[in-house]
């Protein structure tokens, strides 16, 4: 019993395979879906009319047949009865044809459909290619920040090499001076014997060449000590000097922001030990490898401010739409104040954030509809608005260049973009001195 079900459900569906019609209304589609059962119960009903509609005709027919034996109206009831026909194969046939142009037009918009689910896939790979990118960017800027850490450990361990060559030399200096007394006694020696002057002469001449090799040991020292200074005062001058242009590009006060820093980051103490001779320095030497230090400490502290302050771009590869300052309103053209930048770009695109920093807000705000502000060091906030979705919460702590958010058009806005905001106390600044003058340098 139950085979037999399934042969006819099995006849069934090759007879009435399931067919699916898709109707596209503007940008909506809406589907039809018929099954086989559907389909034969409406085959079912087409045939039970057609049998009722020809049985009517005959017992009429009949009827009629019955009522007149004049041949005449036999011939014409015949004729009625096959016009009746003709008329029910006509739309029989009318049916058919606009169930085929149904399924064409089925077939059209899904293949249409198909289109466009295959470019929302191509989109959807750019995208997923687009964030690889992105992390191998950031990778490569790790890399490059260990490497600039690794580069200032190196330039400490040189500057600690060269104060241990500098006691090398004072030791030498020392074995010298023993050296020089111990000839000024053999010359003692060669006075008071004369039977000994030849011995005491060659012993002589093996200590002042002796003297001579440790001289000029010692002035190889010395000389690879100035060329290590140099080098490394160099190595400081050429990274201060562009970090000091970017920040005095943006109206930094950069005196203030290394006092600061040194505040936060140079605490020390210790019990006091005195240095020794052993330690002493030529105070010219001394001089230069203390401002080599503090040009080193300098590097480091402006790094550190770098990276503290707001000089990232939050796009990648940013369109300006609306500059900072006044400007025409964008929605009812009335003369208005702009307290950020405008950065137009694709819906959905990568927001990040600026620099190191705490989130103050997550939100929805008048205006700005979807919005992050963060909170940074040394009185800056940025605030990123018209978002299209918020990837992080209030409190939680972001580095540079991490992912806050995605490019949108929520709030008073006129299409997708960023509007992007650069805070000093509270006093709304702008944002493209910063970029700008991170430029050349981040």
């Amino acid at each position: 019993m139950r085979e037999a079900h399934h042969r006819s459900a099995g006849l069934l569906s090759r007879l009435f395979p399931e067919k699916s019609i898709i109707v596209r209304s503007d940008s909506r589609f809406h589907c039809l879906r018929l099954s086989c059962r559907g389909q034969a119960a409406l085959a079912a009903a087409a045939l039970v009319i057609g049998a009722w509609t020809m049985t009517a005709t005959g017992m009429l027919a009949l009827e009629a047949f019955e009522d007149s034996a004049s041949e005449h109206e036999i011939a014409a009831v015949a004729a009625h009865y096959d016009a009746r026909l003709s008329a029910a194969a006509a739309a029989r046939d009318a049916a058919a044809a606009a169930h085929a142009e149904a399924e064409a037009r089925a077939q059209a918009a899904l293949a249409q459909l198909r289109e466009r689910h295959d470019a929302m896939t191509a989109a959807v790979g750019a995208q997923r290619a687009l964030d690889a990118q992105v992390a191998t960017l950031s990778a490569a800027n790790a890399a490059l920040l260990a490497e600039r850490d690794a580069a200032q450990t190196q330039a400490l361990a040189l500057a600690q090499r060269s104060a241990a060559l500098e006691a090398e030399a004072q030791a030498i200096e020392a074995e010298r001076a023993d050296l020089a007394e111990t000839l000024h006694r053999i010359a003692g020696a060669l006075n008071a014997t004369v039977l000994a002057r030849d011995d005491a002469e060659a012993t002589a001449e093996q200590v002042v060449g002796a003297l001579g090799a440790l001289e000029a040991d010692v002035s190889q020292q010395r000389d690879r000590q100035a060329q290590l200074l140099a080098q490394i005062e160099k190595a400081a001058t050429l990274s201060i000097a562009p970090l000091e242009s970017m920040l005095k590009a943006a109206g930094v006060n950069i005196d203030s922001v290394l006092e600061q820093l040194r505040r936060e980051t140079e605490a020390a103490g210790g019990p006091f030990i005195p240095a020794g001779p052993e330690d002493a320095l030529e105070p010219e030497e001394e001089a230069r490898a203390s401002a080599v230090i503090e040009d080193l400490q300098t590097v480091r502290l402006l790094r550190t401010a770098a990276a503290k302050m707001p000089f990232g771009a939050p796009v990648a590869g940013p369109r300006f739409t609306s500059r900072f300052g006044l400007r025409a309103d964008p929605l009812n053209r009335r003369r208005a104040r702009h307290e950020g930048l405008d950065m137009a770009g694709p819906r959905g695109a990568a927001v990040s954030t600026a620099a190191d920093g705490v989130v103050s807000f997550a939100g929805v705000q008048r205006g700005y509809g979807k919005v992050v502000k963060i909170r940074h060091a040394f009185g800056f906030e940025t605030v990123y608005a018209h978002l299209n979705a918020i990837r992080v919460t209030a409190g939680q702590r972001v580095a540079r260049g991490a992912r806050i958010g995605d490019l949108g058009s929520t709030g008073r806005s006129t299409g997708p973009h960023l509007h992007y905001e650069v805070r000093v106390n509270g006093n709304p600044v702008n944002p493209m001195k910063f970029i700008e003058a991170a430029s050349n340098v981040l």
